[in-house]
């Protein structure tokens, strides 16, 4: 998998999906750097550590960039993947987290063949931790202090929060604002409490633990303990 640069916003669903594999970044700092040189606003989205590589390349925030990443379980390294999909001769499209079967008991579609996430192994290992990568589990890009603008996240425990948005078709992001760039789009600051005054940010910094989830920094993070 690498990373995808558009212009078009018909092409937006080119980027959707859950993919349980690290994108290559390929020659993409460079691209933004010269996106940004010659005038153009760009929106980069990543995980934590793809998003503080580019800030580190490019020396710091930029005018016209938009950061935004995507709290992550912890990445398996690609070449697990690549044997996975040799074994298996899989081909695209295909889909890691497919609804057709809903939410809760998702589907990984592959050659055209939906079958459920607990069938396939390559979901297993990664779910049960086997194959993330060791560099995961002492990530400096976690926690609440982050340097994106925008932090994006599933809500687990939203269902504790307001059972009416946990309709099993989706889960419900969370978003929290690093920078007053972010917050002037409309999301909250990273740790604030929502509008439901109860959900809060994880500051668990285990790899398998690292969502926005139903606890505040006080009451601890029901996923983990902490």
């Amino acid at each position: 998998m690498r990373h995808l640069r558009i212009t078009h916003t018909e092409d937006l669903p080119r980027l959707m999906g859950s993919k349980y594999v690290q994108s290559r970044m390929g020659d993409y700092f460079t691209r933004v750097r010269l996106d940004l040189e010659q005038g153009r606003k760009v929106l980069f989205s990543g995980t934590g550590c793809q998003v503080q590589g580019l800030l580190g390349y490019l020396g710091g925030p930029k005018p016209g960039l938009l950061t935004v990443d995507v709290i992550c379980h912890g990445v398996p390294s690609e070449a697990v993947w690549q044997a996975y999909a040799k074994v298996i001769g899989a081909q695209l499209p295909l889909s890691f987290r497919d609804k057709c079967t809903g939410w809760q008991q998702y589907s990984v579609q592959l050659n055209g063949t939906a079958h459920p996430y607990r069938q396939d192994p390559y979901m297993r290992l990664f779910l049960s931790d086997v194959i993330l990568r060791p560099s995961c589990y002492h990530c400096p890009a976690k926690g609440a202090s982050r340097v994106s603008d925008l932090t994006l996240a599933d809500f687990w425990g939203i269902q504790n929060v307001d059972r009416t948005m946990f309709d099993d078709k989706g889960h419900l992001t969370g978003a929290g604002a690093q920078r007053r760039r972010g917050t002037s789009l409309g999301a909250d600051p990273i740790g604030s409490t929502t509008e439901s005054r109860i959900a809060g940010v994880c500051f668990c910094r285990k790899s398998k633990c690292t969502a926005f989830c139903y606890g505040t920094e006080s009451t601890g993070c029901v996923l983990c303990g902490i």
